[in-house]
């Protein structure tokens, strides 16, 4: 139904800004809705899967939070939505991250207060004019629970490092490690894999 967010001016001076964000979403879905999640990768199999059920309507809510000072940030966010679904026991399903970076060039992301979004790290001194570009190191946990009523869609966490570097405003690299748990069916597992990812972005 709507987002809105505050930057409170108190918090805030050339470098240092808090954010907190509230969303809400509700829909009337009178079908079949099928939860389910990848662990990150690209064309990677699902993980977690609550398989098709019905149900008469969702709310969905989340919260967000964000603290950038200069060239580190941190932020965490979480969402969580009600199901309404008798015959699936009223199932309430959840998800959040933790998320931080480290601007090792000194770079700040700038923040837009009309739309409370951050931009992607600018890059002050690109490698095709005698520089470094921007190098970026950043760690994420994430979870995603889609057990409750009577649904055992399976729980997975991921943990997550990566280093990310801009050549240039539109030339990117980026390299993830990614270490993953999941619980589903009265069994664990754990897996990992790489992620190398290589951006070209034309104006």
């Amino acid at each position: 139904m709507g987002r809105v967010t505050w930057a409170p001016a108190f918090f805030q001076n050339e470098s240092n800004l808090f954010h907190v964000g509230l969303g809400l979403r509700g829909s009337d879905t009178k079908q079949d809705i099928r939860p389910r999640r990848q662990p990150e990768f690209n064309k990677a199999p699902l993980y977690v899967d609550t398989g098709s059920f019905s149900a008469d309507d969702q709310m969905t809510y989340n919260l967000e939070t964000y603290w950038r000072n200069g060239p580190y940030m941190l932020g965490f966010e979480y969402v969580g939505t009600d199901v309404d679904s008798p015959q699936s026991g009223n199932p309430f399903l959840s998800g959040y991250h933790l998320t931080g970076s480290w601007a090792l060039t000194g770079e700040t992301r700038a923040y837009r207060k009309r739309s409370g979004t951050f931009d992607p790290l600018p890059v002050s001194r690109p490698v095709n004019q005698g520089g470094w570009g921007a190098v970026e190191l950043a760690f994420r946990y994430s979870n995603t629970d889609l057990n409750d009523g009577l649904l055992e869609g399976g729980e997975m966490d991921i943990y997550s490092l990566g280093v990310n570097w801009w050549f240039t405003r539109s030339t990117h690299l980026s390299v993830n490690y990614r270490h993953i748990t999941l619980d589903r069916f009265e069994t664990q597992g754990d897996s990992s894999g790489l992620n190398v990812r290589i951006l070209l972005m034309l104006d």
